[in-house]
């Protein structure tokens, strides 16, 4: 820390080091140099450290830098908004995305598993971490659109616990029971998209039915409210939160009706093939990829023929794009 310790007359601060400073230690853990007095960070806004980080993530910066800016923000973090919190998240989340040798940190590790699951970056996934959990008990007068947010930033982090996952879908259920119509719209496919993205191998595994126990009663009626309200908003939603829907989810946390339900919907926007739609190809091949891998044919047969129809449409566009070699003149 710059000027020194706290007590020895130079530290950040003045008046023998009141602040609460956090820094990289000889083992390369973080820790934290006790303040003297409360008030954490005197003197730092925490709008000016989150405009810092952005200008480092702008300019690029090595691991010493982000370990500082990242021990800055989540000593902050309980002085930050909750949106402000999810936008640190988010910086500190892509700065790590950068570098080529991070791992994936272990879920609901301690500081020493995620040095060693995370290399050199264990300091930065450690703050990143620190600061979702602090949203814990700040979340309870947030919007459901926030909750989904801190879902979303957790998959984009790689960080959380299945406790903290619980709590939220707690807190879903909680927020249903106040007001009914708050799973509606466009917010129920991204909260969907969240769940299965969480979910899938590759990312943190976890697990939106629980693991068992009493909270699997509330995640499963969470999943079970979800799965109605979300086959009610595929009518109108847009072709974009349509096309960005999770294929993960659809075709490994729902019921039959829901995956019938979202292929329909698929085949009446001729998702990838319309005007204007043929930038989802993309997407529209990859859940199409899904649905083949993971969903009985049996199943698939009971699809209207006009959905049929698209899957094989899709299926015949992703072959030829993949088919490294094409037939020589003359045959068919």
């Amino acid at each position: 820390a710059p000027g020194g310790a706290p007590g020895e007359g130079g530290a950040a601060g003045g008046g023998g080091g009141s602040a609460a400073i956090w820094e990289v230690g000889e083992r390369g853990l973080l820790s934290e140099l006790l303040p003297r007095r409360r008030g954490g960070l005197p003197g730092l806004d925490p709008a000016v450290l989150i405009s810092e980080a952005n200008i480092l993530r702008s300019q690029g910066g090595d691991q010493a830098q982000w370990c500082r800016v990242a021990a800055q923000l989540s000593a902050k973090a309980y002085d930050m908004t909750a949106h402000q919190v999810l936008d640190c998240v988010r910086i500190l989340a892509d700065a790590n995305r950068k570098e080529p040798q991070k791992g994936i940190p272990s879920i609901g590790g301690t500081i020493g598993s995620y040095k060693k699951s995370a290399g050199k970056w264990a300091e930065v996934t450690y703050a990143t971490d620190h600061m979702i959990q602090s949203l814990t008990a700040r979340l309870q007068d947030e919007s459901l659109s926030t909750v989904v947010e801190v879902l979303e930033a957790m998959e984009m982090a790689q960080v959380g616990t299945q406790v903290f996952l619980d709590m939220l879908m707690a807190m879903i259920m909680a927020k249903h029971h106040r007001d009914c119509r708050v799973l509606s719209g466009e917010i129920t496919l991204r909260l969907a998209t969240a769940l299965g993205q969480l979910a899938r191998p590759g990312s943190l595994r976890l697990r939106p039915k629980s693991r068992g126990g009493p909270q699997a009663t509330t995640n499963m009626r969470v999943l079970d409210i979800l799965e109605d309200r979300l086959i009610d908003a595929l009518p109108t939603c847009s072709v974009a939160a349509l096309a960005n829907l999770d294929d993960y989810y659809v075709t490994r946390l729902v019921d039959d009706k829901v995956i019938k339900a979202v292929l329909t919907a698929f085949a009446q926007v001729n998702l990838g093939f319309k005007a204007g739609t043929e930038q989802y190809i993309i997407q529209a091949q990859k859940m199409e990829g899904s649905v083949r891998r993971e969903i009985p044919q049996t199943l698939i047969w009971t699809l209207p023929r006009f959905a049929r129809q698209y899957l094989d449409n899709v299926q015949l566009a992703r072959l030829q794009k993949d088919i490294p070699w094409s037939a020589p003149p003359g045959l068919s």
